[in-house]
């Protein structure tokens, strides 16, 4: 092996730890893997319980399919009731890791800085809403797939080779998220760019569009809020829950501002360095754009569909912004290293560009890590279950289990089998 593959490797690695430990970790109060989120008992596991394996599979849910949350819940189902929050935490936490892990190796290859593809995944498990309410469950994970995959895509604009990797990527994010018809919208360019590998890509993303897409029709979801939004609501929760609170929470050193600050600076210094030849930043520049539009979007499409503003919209334009700053460090590097005259200063800047970057988002994530979360007040699953044991009376099928997020509007539960409880 190289040693540049060597040192993408250790890259990819750390990158997936990072966030493997994030989604177990940010949590205060009743740990990730002691409690039960909401859809994952109520819904993927407790069809596990009940039916079939396939039967589970493509039964869809909020009106789409959802392959990755069905295919957990089948698997935890395997385990212990005791044990299902631990085997739902892990593949929660197995599953964001493996997206950080394609976010990395798409981001250094596509700029060729590995310190860059490691910034770029980041955001997929230390941005607020990461911590607050997406990480760690599989209910939200399509948000977390949904963002890797647009950032593999996007940065195949600029050269990047795909492989099968990326390609089963982007199916269990098309065939798990509502949003699937995005992701073959995204893939298109690469193959009018001619990119290696494209033509499949783009393939597996219409296929998963079409098939999300025939099920939405058949299928009837939640009705939205009774209040339309429009683009005033979309522009003041972007600002409340993006700008000010998407990043760093509540701390105002840094500021959450402060990345899309440093996105527009990078940006001007890519173009500057370059002088004549801003054509060679075009590219680059135009994958950051990319990526902060798509998180817009995604993010005024969710709030205008469902007619309602929810915190964990944050999630994928943060999550996007923060793929974006590490491809512009990483374009404004290059540039500053090949786009002028060879003179020390330029290579100083060159080389401290992408670190610095490290550093500015290393304090603000170290700094709002560990947070009250939805679920940090649990239940206990292993408490609950303990109390609801003696239920199991002869004649009784069935146990009934609160779990989180509670207290909460809806009263989340999960209904385990007493032939279960006695393994």
């Amino acid at each position: 092996m190289a040693r540049n593959d060597r040192v993408l490797l250790i890259a990819i690695v750390a990158a997936a730890l990072l966030v493997f430990v994030a989604t177990l970790a940010r949590q205060t109060g009743v740990p990730k893997t002691s409690t039960i989120w909401a859809e994952d008992g109520s819904v993927f596991l407790q069809c596990a319980y009940d039916r079939s394996f396939l039967d589970c599979l493509v039964t869809p849910y909020q009106g789409y399919l959802q392959l990755l949350p069905r295919l957990g819940g089948a698997i935890a189902s395997l385990a212990p009731p005791a044990q299902s929050p631990l085997a739902l935490g892990w593949l929660a936490a197995l599953s964001a890791a493996a997206a950080a892990a394609a976010i990395t190796r798409a981001v250094a290859s596509a700029t060729g800085s590995v310190l860059a593809g490691i910034v770029g995944s980041t955001g997929l498990g230390l941005v607020w809403q990461a911590g607050r309410e997406v990480l760690g469950n599989l209910a939200n994970a399509h948000w977390i797939l949904l963002t890797a995959a647009v950032v593999v895509l996007v940065c195949g604009w600029i050269g990047r080779r795909m492989d099968r990797a990326d390609a089963a990527l982007v199916a269990f994010a098309g065939l798990s998220s509502g949003l699937a018809p995005l992701l073959a919208v995204v893939a298109l360019p690469n193959v009018v760019l001619r990119r290696p590998g494209a033509r499949t890509i783009l393939l597996v993303a219409v296929g998963a569009a079409l098939i999300q897409g025939v099920t939405a029709i058949a299928t009837p979801r939640e009705a939205p809020g009774s209040t339309p939004r429009g683009l005033a609501d979309v522009a003041s929760a972007f600002d409340a829950l993006v700008v000010r609170q998407g990043f760093f929470g509540d701390l105002r050193t840094p500021p959450g501002w402060a990345v899309f600050g440093a996105i527009a600076l990078l940006a001007v210094i890519a173009a500057a360095a370059s002088g004549r030849q801003w054509r060679k930043a075009a590219p680059g520049l135009a994958v950051v754009a990319a990526l902060v539009g798509i998180g817009v979007l995604v993010f005024g499409a969710s709030i205008v569909l469902n007619r309602t503003v929810n915190p964990r919209y944050a999630y994928v334009p943060a999550a996007l912004a923060v793929a974006a700053l590490a491809v512009a460090a990483g374009v404004a590097s290059r540039r500053l290293a090949t786009g002028g005259e060879p003179v020390k200063s330029r290579r100083i800047a060159a080389a401290a560009l992408v670190p610095a970057l490290a550093v500015f988002l290393a304090i603000g994530f170290a700094r709002s890590f560990r947070l009250e979360a939805r679920a940090s007040s649990g239940p206990d699953v292993s408490q609950e279950l303990a109390t609801a044991e003696t239920a199991c009376t002869p004649g009784s099928s069935s146990v009934t289990i609160t779990i989180s997020p509670h207290p909460a509007t809806n009263l989340w539960e999960v209904r385990v089998p007493c032939e279960r409880l006695a393994r």
